[in-house]
């Protein structure tokens, strides 16, 4: 199945339209509250097709993304009852109390490492939200975070842009699929 190869190919037509930067802008900010696509897919592809602007697009994901975060965290702060019923619902009970153990143990670190791994960022940006953690630690784990996250990603594909379409061609759906089985090991095993 090459489902990547398809998301890929649409994120590269994307990036060529006049109204890429604000499809960039909207992707980064509703990922950090419930999309499940990364920004990190139009933003490579953006940068691929004008690398000159690498850190405009860089700038906008991370300016968005932080803005979407931090509305998750409203959301999580004032709306969690409403959400929790789901949670109970589709049985992430266990799942959501372990997240709160870790969110009063580490608090800032287990944002910080949420925001630059693939773990998925909107989970914790409403968990913050949810378990009363001071919003300047948030955003400043946050924006660190990202900001490291989405530098790094602009920067190398910038610096190493022929070998990186090479190689992302050839073996993007492969870490697609990987990405997906982590995922669902990881989900698992907290639940």
């Amino acid at each position: 199945m090459k489902i990547f190869s398809k998301i890929y190919s649409k994120a590269m037509h994307i990036s060529e339209s006049k109204f890429a930067t604000y499809i960039l802008g909207f992707v980064s900010f509703i990922e950090s509250i419930f999309f499940p696509l990364p920004p990190d897919i139009l933003l490579i592809s953006m940068v691929l097709a004008n690398k000159r602007k690498s850190f405009r697009y860089f700038t906008i994901t991370l300016v968005f993304s932080i803005l979407g975060g931090i509305t998750g965290y409203f959301i999580g702060m004032f709306f969690i009852e409403f959400v929790y019923k789901y949670i109970v619902m589709y049985g992430y009970e266990s799942a959501y109390s372990q997240v709160q153990n870790w969110f009063s143990e580490w608090g800032f670190w287990i944002v910080f490492i949420a925001g630059f791994t693939p773990i998925p960022y909107k989970i914790f940006t409403i968990g913050a939200g949810s378990f009363q953690m001071q919003l300047l630690p948030f955003v400043v784990a946050s924006t660190i975070s990202r900001g490291l996250r989405f530098g790094l990603v602009s920067f190398l594909v910038s610096k190493f842009e022929a070998r990186f379409t090479k190689i992302a061609v050839k073996y993007i759906d492969l870490v697609g699929w990987l990405i997906v089985v982590l995922l669902i090991l990881y989900f698992y095993f907290i639940k």
